[in-house]
């Protein structure tokens, strides 16, 4: 994919990718049921691309997309929280996507982040009734 467009050298680009590429896989996780994996694969990609600076990097280069997939990070890591039934994260990470979604204008986006804080706080209260 990148030298078809073009850019195979650069390390930027690459890391990107990666970025985008297991962003996906976490995702891929979730929808799988495999939460434990796909919490693995959010905090490898925290730790690999945003907390040694990929991130903000890629976000001088081109800020609606680097915060588009951060965003993509936030809502799936939380919607996978509250599967586990971590909801204080789930909450913060759903909160945090959603400000970003909003920002962004991807109003869909938003629109599930609210969903899924709604159900989560619904299936909290009823776990705390048991």
């Amino acid at each position: 994919m990148l030298q078809r467009r073009g850019d195979d050298g650069d390390p930027d680009t690459f890391n990107e990718c990666l970025f985008r590429t297991e962003n996906l896989v976490g995702a891929i996780r979730f929808h799988r049921g495999e939460f434990a994996v796909a919490l693995k694969a959010f905090e490898n990609v925290q730790k690999s691309y945003v907390d040694s600076g990929v991130y903000e990097k890629w976000k001088v280069r081109d800020a609606a997309s680097a915060e588009f997939e951060y965003a993509y990070l936030l809502y799936f890591r939380g919607v996978t929280w509250v599967s586990v039934g971590q909801y204080e994260k789930a909450y913060q990470d759903l909160e945090n996507a959603l400000e970003i979604f909003k920002r962004g204008g991807y109003t869909s986006w938003a629109d599930q982040c609210e969903m899924n804080i709604k159900q989560g706080r619904e299936l909290e209260q009823q776990q705390a009734k048991k």
